[in-house]
């Protein structure tokens, strides 16, 4: 069994260092991952969902949704209950498997990734490679909302105000009931527009905390 730290995109062996792992970002997606010394792969992102994998410069094979690695003639994969709980902090360990026999596991500790592979050490410093950004988890809480607490509370509020203005509207108002209607479509408008912002914002954050890892 080969054991590593990957901590602040460096690749330790022993308290040696054996490797870097670089990432470059198009906005706030990740547009390629590269991994030098211990490994020469290169992660390039194809499409939505999607990275090709390379090797020494070849085409070797593609990362799916869900972490599921194609690579070479063997399928790796996570389970995505462990994925989950390991994003969110429920769970600090994270196991991979080729056909149901388990290759490796990726532990989290004091801001750093602990790798065990059994087997196949680059498939396993591939995944630490995606897995990094997790060194600390997402709360479930921020997970589940993945919006700022601010925007939320005024997202909120717009929509419940344009809902008591439709309710005054439609009963007490000498106005015709669609006028309400139009008030209250114009501020779900503006209450989706700010969760879009707030979403928006808390990624950004989320790359930024990634980033100072």
């Amino acid at each position: 069994m080969s054991s590593y730290i990957i901590k602040n995109g460096t690749i330790l062996q022993d308290d040696q260092e054996v490797g870097r792992i670089a990432i470059n970002r198009n906005g706030m997606r990740t547009a390629e991952v590269q991994i030098s010394g211990v490994s020469d792969v290169r992660i390039v992102r194809a499409g939505s969902g999607r990275f090709e994998i390379y090797e020494h410069g070849n085409l070797v094979g593609y990362e799916r949704r869900g972490l599921i690695l194609d690579y070479y003639s063997n399928t790796f994969k996570v389970d995505p209950r462990e994925l989950n709980g390991f994003v969110s902090g429920i769970a600090n360990s994270i196991s991979v498997y080729n056909n149901g026999i388990t290759v490796g596991t990726i532990t989290r500790s004091d801001g750093s990734l602990r790798i065990d592979a059994n087997s196949d050490d680059t498939v396993m410093i591939i995944y630490g490679a995606f897995l990094q950004a997790y060194t600390r988890p997402i709360p479930v809480a921020a997970g589940r909302r993945g919006i700022q607490g601010r925007y939320l509370l005024a997202s909120l509020a717009l929509l419940i105000g344009g809902l008591g203005i439709f309710d005054y509207m439609s009963v007490y108002s000498k106005y015709p009931y669609y006028y309400g209607l139009v008030i209250f479509l114009v501020l779900v408008a503006a209450s989706v527009y700010i969760r879009v912002l707030g979403r928006k914002a808390y990624l950004r954050s989320q790359n930024r905390e990634s980033e100072q890892q």
